[in-house]
């Protein structure tokens, strides 16, 4: 069977499963786990309900790591140089990633580009989530 490249890229999440796991962040780590399994299997197996299941796992990953990305800034004291830095990437990666799965989805007629912009996602999305489970 021929994989697009959004089945590779999705292997990405890995990463994240590890850093999470790293940093003591089991629940984060689970979530990550679950990413990456059905959009695995979504980009395996294109039908609507995979698609369904693999936007739970989206949505679970966002609102955790949004979660936890609140937390950090409401109980910091002080931001260091390298934590407004890390800050400013994760904001700037979430901002990207809407904006390349919008661009993917709506406005790529070639669906080759359409996944190269879908993979570019998934790796941006999870530099974001790396930056904040360190910050």
């Amino acid at each position: 069977m021929d994989y697009s490249c959004c089945f590779y890229s999705s292997l990405i999440f890995l990463i994240n499963v590890g850093v999470a796991l790293y940093y003591g962040y089991y629940l984060y780590t689970v979530c990550f786990l679950l990413l990456t399994v059905t959009s695995l299997y979504y980009h395996s197996h294109y039908t609507s309900l995979s698609g369904m299941i693999d936007k739970i796992a989206v949505y679970i990953v966002i609102c955790y790591g949004g979660y936890l990305f609140y937390d950090k800034i409401k109980n910091a004291s002080s931001l260091s140089r390298m934590q407004i830095f890390l800050n400013t990437i994760i904001v700037s990666a979430f901002i990207s990633t809407i904006v390349l799965y919008y661009y993917g989805v709506y406005y790529c007629e070639d669906p080759l580009t359409a996944d190269c912009y879908h993979s570019l996602m998934h790796c941006v999305s999870s530099l974001g989530h790396v930056c904040i489970a360190v910050v």
